[in-house]
């Protein structure tokens, strides 16, 4: 059985939640971790990544809601559980590989290292905590993350038609999913499911995917991996990463790119305008403390 929490301020929705019941969480011997929890270890994971990346001159910025949160709230939305970054490529690469000698406390979780995994991003996960997504598998060793989105150049002519790619190739990821008992089009989600998986193969989609992030070696524009947004409000100048600034966060220093008023401006117009009360949700998620 499934529910949904609300926590209010001043009459003010400020964080919404689905929980999973706890007889459906038998098998978790853990502690449950409180919304404040969850955003103070959102923020030592991202205090981690900081510091790796100014060490290491990696350019990053705060990317999506995370960038309006820190212009129009110093921090996280109040009613968001995520927080996501962005850099080039060949930054994310550079991370990658350092990463692989300072993960004691966090791990980087993409589809090379995890079976289960079907996304085209990574996430930067605490090994502390374990975390359930609603109506998603399983997945053993994610806890609470950062999302991390590389971003590549894209050709000058018929930039929609590669981000027409991008996006079917990511509906192809998506579709080795197995379907949730409480999904819609349950039908086509499993034809889907079986194409992908026994017709296609998770080896030869991923293989195909990475691919896009080296397609074009340079360019005036960049895209991410995300696509669901229009291609309009996602496409960036190649330059955003060359001139970040420092900005408070949930009160530790972070990047985010100069700028980030046309960026915002570009893909959701007035982004200082608080969303109506029904569009103010959150991923849900459940998390624990791990015994460690």
């Amino acid at each position: 059985m499934q529910y949904k929490k609300e926590y209010l301020k001043d009459g003010i929705l400020i964080y919404s939640l689905k929980f999973i019941d706890k007889e459906e969480r038998k098998d978790v011997p853990m502690k449950r971790m409180s919304q404040e929890e969850c955003k103070k270890e959102l923020i030592r994971i991202l205090k981690f990544l900081d510091n790796i990346c100014i060490k290491n001159n990696i350019k990053y910025s705060l990317v999506g809601g995370s960038l309006i949160g820190a212009v129009r709230h110093n921090g996280i939305i109040p009613w968001d559980d995520d927080i996501d970054v962005g850099m080039m490529y060949k930054d994310f690469i550079k991370l990658k590989e350092i990463l692989k000698t300072n993960n004691n406390e966090f791990e980087l979780l993409t589809y090379e290292n995890c079976d289960n995994y079907y996304s085209s991003h990574s996430k930067l996960v605490s090994k502390r905590t374990k975390l359930y997504e609603n109506n998603y598998e399983e997945i053993e060793n994610l806890g609470i993350f950062i999302d991390i989105f590389s971003f590549f150049y894209i050709p000058e002519k018929n930039g929609k038609k590669f981000f027409n790619e991008i996006k079917f190739k990511n509906r192809l990821i998506a579709g080795l999913r197995k379907p949730s008992k409480s999904e819609d089009k349950k039908l086509l989600r499993y034809i889907r499911y079986f194409i992908c998986n026994k017709i296609i193969g998770r080896k030869l989609i991923y293989k195909s995917f990475k691919k896009v992030y080296t397609k074009y070696p340079k360019g005036n524009s960049i895209i991410c991996e995300f696509t669901g947004y229009p291609f309009e409000n996602q496409v960036k100048d190649a330059n955003i990463f060359d001139n970040l600034i420092r900005k408070k966060f949930n009160g530790i220093d972070v990047n985010i790119v100069s700028q980030y008023d046309k960026v915002l401006k570009d893909a959701y117009g007035n982004y200082m305008e608080l969303p109506p009360m029904e569009k103010r949700v959150t991923h849900g998620i459940t998390a624990y403390w791990r015994e460690m």
